[in-house]
């Protein structure tokens, strides 16, 4: 009898430590950052990443990290054909959680998909989605000065670019957007702005 109750205690607790850990992770804040291509996403997530409240889980550099990996002949693009449809957070779901647990908010980069952000809405009861929106010539110039691998780097590619992450999903998340973002250049006001609004109760 005694050795009875002390595994109803164990089993108690451990259900009651689940129920905590559940629900603190569903009062936790998501925030799906989503935009085209050198629109500013990744200098706003440098300046929120700072903040000890914050968490970061960028999605872009996870496929590109996952095409190198898997030695993928082809680019980003075609190898992000395949989770157009399941979504790329499905392998960050471990790291989303234990954020989730111990940050107040977790900003999930490079949201592209309604799956992107179907998923998410699963993970958390406050879920924010964002949009960042550029001139085509000011991403362009952007682009080039970040010089990233595989990036488009003359307009022709860039509006090929634009096309294809419209089509890919982008298009999908319009109507769904909690707030709209423009960046003119002024990026540290940029932050500023975001910042205010992500940790706004």
């Amino acid at each position: 009898m005694i050795f009875q109750n002390r595994i109803s205690k164990k089993k108690e607790g451990a259900i009651k430590s689940f129920t905590n850990d559940f629900v603190r992770r569903k009062m936790s804040r998501i925030v799906c950052l989503t935009g085209l291509s050198g629109s500013g996403k990744s200098e706003i997530v440098c300046a929120l990443e700072k903040d000890p409240r914050i968490g970061v889980v960028r999605l872009g550099e996870t496929v590109r990290k996952k095409c190198q990996l898997e030695k993928f002949i082809g680019t980003t693009e075609e190898y992000a054909e395949k989770f157009r449809f399941s979504s790329i957070c499905v392998f960050l779901e471990k790291e989303i959680k234990i954020m989730l647990d111990c940050k107040e908010i977790v900003v999930v980069d490079s949201v592209r998909t309604m799956a992107d952000y179907q998923f998410l809405l699963k993970m958390s009861k406050d879920v924010k989605l964002i949009m960042i929106i550029a001139n085509r010539k000011k991403r362009l110039e952007w682009i080039r000065k970040r010089n990233r691998i595989g990036d488009p780097f003359n307009e022709l590619k860039l509006l090929n670019h634009d096309y294809w992450e419209l089509n890919y999903g982008i298009s999908s998340l319009f109507g769904l957007v909690d707030k709209f973002y423009i960046n003119d250049g002024n990026i540290s006001s940029l932050q500023d702005t975001v910042m205010e609004y992500i940790t706004c109760k």
